[in-house]
């Protein structure tokens, strides 16, 4: 074997160490393949060394010799393969969403890395776990801050640069999780155009923010011990993810034994199914409420106004989370996914309802009530990784949206 001395920077001793074999280097890259299929399969809380090592048809030991544990897989994962590719993903985006002159790539290179490239699906999640996970947030969350520095998310901005940026990465991102629910969407080619050209537009804002009226985000069944275990199970799902979330920790914080939860659900994942869908049901009439007053009004520009200033709601970030654990949760369990796709079909039948009056084409309030679901996700996730982007001035995109959306509508 080949020895090379290599001088650490803080130690006067030399330190040797060996050339890597070929065999090694080989192994290197069949790990990482494994761990991105497992983690694409089970999420990133379902990385695990053991099934890695299976997958790359190595045995435990070549891995623990490389890795710690569980946990330090995934930090190499997402420092040496995830981020930098996510990276490369909003860089393009972002530059393809600001070209307003080449909205098909735009389109493409948001339809085919998401379904191509699972680091780009892995990615967006990894923003999410990084809220709770301490392991990933030292490493990730950094790196991720100066990312948004050099999108123009910063203090030497003025407050419709912010919320430009700020947006159009929302778009990016929320576009993203959107798509662990509803793969295919036909009128994105109609929305994601349409909502760049509105960020781009955008001017100082000319009239003052509107007071808007929040309400909390709470579960109100009628039956005092579901809503119990409704509300505890979010603030659990909240804080460590849907698949650490446990009925054991729900009795514990509730109150109550796993027997008298087990009277109310037939399982774990009952119970957090009939969680998110009986909370997102309420945040999206919130959402159909706040688009029902922009028509009152005769200004679809309150409906975007209001989903911006909703996530600017310090009380609000943990509802925040939960809802992105929830759609991170549906990228790979079947039953989630099918939930939340359900709630948003309801709410597209009420919303063309509701802006019938306004005689729209169909496809035309589709692209508006799904991109205010996509919107939603994404800034809510920007505000947290990014707290310097509750300076923007989102009136001023509220209203190049409305300009844009009646532009539309008259031609």
């Amino acid at each position: 074997m080949v020895e090379r001395i290599v001088r650490a920077p803080s130690v006067e001793r030399p330190v040797i160490t060996r050339a890597r074999s070929q065999r090694s280097i080989e192994n290197d890259g069949r790990i990482t393949r494994a761990a991105i299929s497992v983690a694409s399969k089970n999420g990133l809380d379902g990385l695990a060394l053991s099934e890695v090592a299976k997958k790359a048809q190595l045995t435990t030991g070549a891995l623990y010799g490389r890795f710690e544990d569980n946990e330090d897989l995934l930090v190499h994962l997402v420092t040496d393969e995830i981020a930098p590719k996510l990276k490369s993903f909003l860089d393009q985006a972002m530059h393809e969403c600001r070209d307003l002159n080449n909205s098909t790539t735009l389109l493409n290179h948001l339809s085919l890395d998401t379904r191509n490239d699972p680091c780009v699906a892995l990615g967006v999640e990894s923003l999410v776990a990084a809220q709770r996970n301490d392991a990933l947030a030292e490493i990730l969350l950094p790196e991720v801050a100066r990312w948004l520095d050099s999108y123009g998310i910063n203090e030497e901005a003025n407050p419709v640069d912010i919320a430009r940026s700020a947006v159009t990465l929302a778009l990016i991102i929320g576009t993203v999780m959107h798509r662990f629910v509803d793969d295919e969407f036909e009128q994105w080619p109609l929305a994601l155009p349409t909502l760049a050209r509105g960020i781009a537009g955008a001017t100082s804002s000319s009239k003052s923010t509107d007071a808007y009226s929040y309400s909390s985000i709470s579960a109100d069944t009628g039956n005092a011990v579901r809503d119990a275990l409704i509300m505890t199970a979010a603030d659990i799902i909240a804080k460590v993810g849907y698949d650490r979330t446990t009925v054991a920790r729900i009795a514990r914080r509730s109150g109550l034994t796993t027997g008298s939860i087990y009277n109310v659900y037939t399982s774990k994942q009952d119970l957090i199914v009939d969680s998110i869908d009986t909370l997102l049901r309420r945040t999206r009439q919130e959402s159909l409420d706040f688009e029902s007053e922009g028509l009152n009004r005769k200004d679809l520009g309150f409906g975007f106004a209001a989903h911006f200033a909703a996530a600017n709601i310090a009380d609000r970030y943990q509802w925040h989370r939960f809802r992105h654990e929830a759609f991170i949760a549906a990228r790979t369990n079947n039953v989630v996914r099918r939930t939340i796709r359900q709630v948003h079909r309801d709410e597209m039948t009420i919303a063309v309802d509701l802006f019938s009056i306004m005689d729209l084409p169909l496809e035309l309030i589709q692209a508006i009530t799904a991109t205010s679901q996509a919107l939603s996700l994404g800034f809510s996730l920007v505000i947290q990784l990014a707290p310097m982007a509750t300076c923007g001035d989102y009136e001023a995109i509220s209203e190049s949206f409305y300009r844009e959306l009646s532009g539309f509508v008259r031609s």
